[in-house]
């Protein structure tokens, strides 16, 4: 999530029992969908007001806070989280992991927002070494060479050796 879409985010746009949060009104002029892992739900869970009009606030005025300067601050602080690059960092782990993990493309597109491929596959598209070496691989053994004297057969079709 962009971290407007983050900070402005109501409650009632998170569905726990189904395991996605809705972004409405997106950069693109679009909703979308993000999934939840276990971790996320964890995450969520407990943390909001039903009756908050937003989940990340100002105590003092019940605004959707701004920025996230001093709470980031704090949390660099606490040995347990000890982030080393900034929160707009997040999105490109994030999507490196997934790629590295064998998730497609087209999930992962899906997954942050993007409406195509071209942008994933250009910034990640040195991740997919190992995904292209296991696309290589998944139909090996489908054919089989065989050679008969001076004939090589292959599928069914018999090619002259020159």
């Amino acid at each position: 999530m962009r971290r407007s879409e983050l900070l402005s985010l109501p409650p009632r746009q998170i569905n726990v029992e189904l395991r996605y949060l809705q972004i409405n009104d997106t950069k693109g002029n679009e909703n979308r969908k993000i999934i939840l892992n276990d971790t996320a739900i964890e995450c969520i869970s407990g943390l909001f007001d039903e009756e908050s009009d937003f989940i990340f606030y100002s105590k003092y005025n019940h605004k959707p806070l701004r920025s996230i300067r001093k709470p980031w601050a704090k949390a660099k602080e606490k040995p347990k989280y000890i982030p080393t690059f900034s929160f707009s960092r997040f999105a490109s782990t994030y999507i490196s992991h997934l790629i590295m993990n064998g998730v497609g493309l087209f999930t992962v597109a899906r997954q942050v927002g993007h409406k195509g491929l071209r942008m994933i596959e250009k910034v990640y598209g040195h991740l997919l070494l190992g995904q292209r070496q296991d696309g290589a691989n998944a139909n090996d053994g489908l054919f089989t060479l065989t050679k008969t004297g001076h004939q090589i057969r292959f599928f069914g079709i018999i090619n002259k050796k020159k």
